[in-house]
């Protein structure tokens, strides 16, 4: 007896549990005339379209837009800051040969004090302007920027 009851569970468990609706809902798979067959609006169940990926080209044409202002971004800052440095060069030479031309017996003594406050502001002016440079060049290189970027000289 035990033998039937133990036989009859084996077979109707799985009808007991449901699992003969499991191969029904399982995953199903389409062949290329399906697609044809469920394109679009089925049973109220919508497919949605799939985008294709940007084409490659925009994305090219987007990135070397973005180079063309960088390379012209690091240029202009490179540019500006190198005159600056340019610029306070002139002011040193011209505030030393203006010390350099005063006699050593002059009678001003605040005229020659003023020449060398003029020659120490200039230098200081200098300093700051090639430790600006410095700084650029500095970032441009954490950035992987080439050097020629910042000197406007642009291999193409």
């Amino acid at each position: 007896m035990k033998r039937y009851i133990i036989y009859f569970l084996t077979l109707m468990m799985p009808v007991l549990m449901g699992s003969h609706g499991l191969a029904a809902s399982a995953d199903r798979s389409f062949s290329n005339s399906d697609l044809e067959k469920y394109h679009g609006d089925v049973n109220g169940v919508i497919i949605p379209e799939t985008k294709l990926p940007a084409p490659v080209k925009k994305e090219k044409a987007a990135k070397k837009k973005q180079d063309e202002k960088s390379k012209q971004y690091w240029c202009s800052r490179g540019t500006l800051l190198r005159a600056k440095v340019d610029r306070a060069k002139d002011k040193v030479e011209s505030a030393e040969q203006k010390l350099a031309g005063m006699d050593n017996l002059s009678r001003k003594k605040k005229s020659r004090s003023d020449a060398e406050k003029k020659v120490r502001s200039a230098k200081k002016e200098l300093y700051r302007a090639e430790q600006a440079l410095n700084d650029l060049e500095q970032s441009a290189h954490r950035q992987n920027i080439p050097p020629g970027w910042l000197r406007c000289q642009f291999s193409y």
